[in-house]
């Protein structure tokens, strides 16, 4: 019996010190850290979206999950920090109307002006939030406020700032991202407006920002590699590939195969934070093989033509996969990740009281 509680309590401290590891800002009640998460997560939607903290009480269950008692609502909230400095809030309303403060409102969201003044306020409240005075922020609102007409999809361009915005059912998305020698890094910033509509049908929708322009810099904007050069090291790549791994061509002729070649370059992320202008080219066959391959890819680096990643492109049963490894991604806020290990260290601490009353 002593054997088994301590290999039980040994597990639970084991996942309870993983998942602070992991994820140190949020943790469950009566851990240390909730109350200054909370705190922080509050401030900031309410001055930032004019949400109602005021009556959001835990549910009891996830860390990030309340209950606002005057409404009756349920919603989630999700943040990232970089180097301390909040950079990433989503705001769930998973159950019921926003509880907003009587100054608030976001009825007129989906209208034309209602769109523009959402989006111009939202601005300069956050730059007063953060003491900010880039005019990348600025950009954004005056890039929006000469909008003529609403379109589920749209790009604007206000000097070096590109903004794209995409009206869908769950919501309003602003990206903004930055325009260098003809091409673009990846999207910066992020403004994400609730759904009116699906808070009257009772569906959830959500509210918040994201922000990597306070946290990246451009290490290099040359463009040495051509575009050639670079789709001739992708073949390159690719004949290796095969050479090493004949059997998944079952047979056929790799030249033969080829239907279409297409090359961009944009900007990637090299380090943490550091962009620099990379090359991807795809290479397309002209059929699928049995084992779901149905072209390459590869990235270089266009200052350097260092291969940033290079694999086939797959099409998975049931969707459409490309490969990870050819065009990496920035690193996201991972809610997913989260709430898993979440899930796993409440339910062994539920299985180790459980356990522990019967012992």
């Amino acid at each position: 019996v002593v054997a088994m509680r301590i290999k039980i309590s040994l597990i639970v401290l084991f996942a309870i010190l993983a998942g602070a590891a992991i994820i140190p800002a949020i943790s469950a009640r009566g851990i240390p850290g909730f109350e200054l998460w909370r705190e922080k997560a509050f401030d900031a939607a309410e001055k930032l979206f004019g949400i109602d903290t005021s009556s959001l009480v835990h549910n009891g269950t996830l860390p990030n999950t309340f209950i606002d008692t005057k409404r009756g609502s349920e919603i989630s909230i999700y943040d990232d920090y970089e180097n301390g400095a909040l950079n990433y809030l989503m705001i769930y309303i998973d159950k019921g109307s926003i509880p907003l403060l009587p100054n608030a409102s976001y009825d007129d969201v989906h209208t034309l002006e209602g769109l523009k003044r959402h989006v111009v306020s939202f601005i300069k409240r956050y730059k007063r939030y953060f003491n900010l005075s880039a005019p990348f922020y600025d950009a954004i609102a005056k890039a929006v406020s000469k909008l003529e007409k609403l379109e589920k999809h749209q790009v604007i361009k206000e000097g070096n700032v590109v903004v794209e915005i995409n009206i869908g059912e769950i919501g309003i998305s602003v990206y903004g991202r930055l325009s260098i020698q003809n091409t673009t890094t990846p999207n910066l910033f992020f403004i994400g407006l609730p759904s009116m509509k699906r808070i009257r049908e009772g569906k959830w929708t959500s509210i918040g920002f994201g922000d990597k322009f306070r946290f990246t810099r451009i290490a290099s904007s040359k463009i040495v590699i051509t575009k050639d050069k670079a789709i001739d090291m992708t073949m390159r790549c690719m004949k290796d590939y095969f050479k090493e791994h004949s059997d998944e061509l079952y047979g056929r002729d790799l030249n033969e195969l080829i239907r279409e070649v297409k090359a961009e370059v944009n900007y990637g992320e090299r380090e943490r934070g550091l962009l620099a202008p990379v090359w991807r080219v795809w290479v397309y066959f002209n059929e699928t093989l049995p084992n779901g391959i149905y072209g390459f890819s590869a990235s270089f680096w266009a200052d350097t033509g260092d291969l940033w990643g290079s694999a086939p492109l797959v099409f998975y049963k049931g969707s459409e996969a490309g490969s990870s490894e050819a065009e990496p991604q920035p690193t996201v806020p991972r809610r997913g990740l989260i709430l898993a290990l979440l899930l796993v260290v409440l339910e062994l601490i539920g299985l180790y009281i459980v356990i522990r009353r019967r012992l």
